[in-house]
């Protein structure tokens, strides 16, 4: 079964949780996908706790991205959930064949609009906001969205057009993942809702972030928080972001 087709599972201490990794980092971090309180589409950052005293890198023969088109449903043991915010303390993650311990993070909106406005305080806003719409542009605006390989390559190909940004392909591949979480928001996979504007909703933080200095983080993480999506809508309008809303 494929980790799409799994049903939603509220996390529980101790409960066994299917992940689909979707970046593998040196030293063996991970970004994947699993269960959160409402749905299958939470974004975590495994830290692997266990990595030997040499890392080489890459297992010889892999590719990057992951085969994310065909990766299957790998199990991991929680010992005990908190979902304001993380899965606490260590997790036991079995993928590729490979049994390690990680300590998980759940990356929060706040942390990477900051990383972004960061940038975009280094770069140029204009730059920085037009890198941010050539990964937007490699997500289809469709319900249901499957991440694929060209999304994560996208993630690859603008970072390393900020080569001496080291952290940058994370937060990016976390705001891909964020992007696509929202496409997701669907009641098939646990979501009290079908969305009506999908990863729009990211692209006004983003812009608020970047242009709107004025507005703290946390006010640009709020803005949107308990409006109507019509509301949300005509704001992504009057910044000239048209995608269009699902019927």
């Amino acid at each position: 079964m494929r980790y799409r087709d799994i049903s939603h599972k509220n996390p529980a201490p101790g409960v066994q949780l299917p992940a689909f990794v979707v970046s593998e980092y040196d030293g063996g971090n991970l970004l994947l996908y699993s269960h959160g309180s409402f749905d299958i589409w939470c974004v975590y950052y495994a830290i692997r706790l266990d990595r030997p005293a040499r890392y080489i890198g890459k297992r010889a023969g892999a590719s990057y991205p992951l085969r994310l088109d065909t990766i299957q449903v790998n199990e991991m043991t929680g010992t005990q959930t908190d979902f304001t915010g993380n899965l606490l303390p260590s997790i036991t993650l079995e993928y590729d064949s490979r049994v390690n311990k990680y300590s998980f993070d759940a990356p929060e909106d706040v942390k990477y609009m900051q990383e972004i406005r960061d940038l975009a305080t280094k770069y140029g806003q204009d730059r920085v906001w037009n890198s941010f719409l050539t990964i937007y542009d490699s997500i289809p605006q469709e319900r249901g969205v499957r991440i694929n390989r060209r999304m994560t390559e996208t993630v690859t190909s603008v970072a390393s057009q900020y080569p001496m940004e080291t952290g940058l392909r994370l937060t990016l591949d976390c705001l891909l993942c964020a992007m696509i979480a929202e496409n997701n928001r669907l009641r098939k996979y646990g979501s009290s809702y079908d969305t009506k504007l999908g990863k729009k909703v990211k692209a006004l933080g983003i812009h608020q972030a970047i242009y709107e200095t004025q507005l703290s983080i946390r006010q640009v993480a709020d803005y949107s928080k308990d409006k109507s999506w019509k509301w949300i809508s005509k704001e992504c309008r009057n910044r000239d972001i048209l995608t269009p809303d699902f019927s």
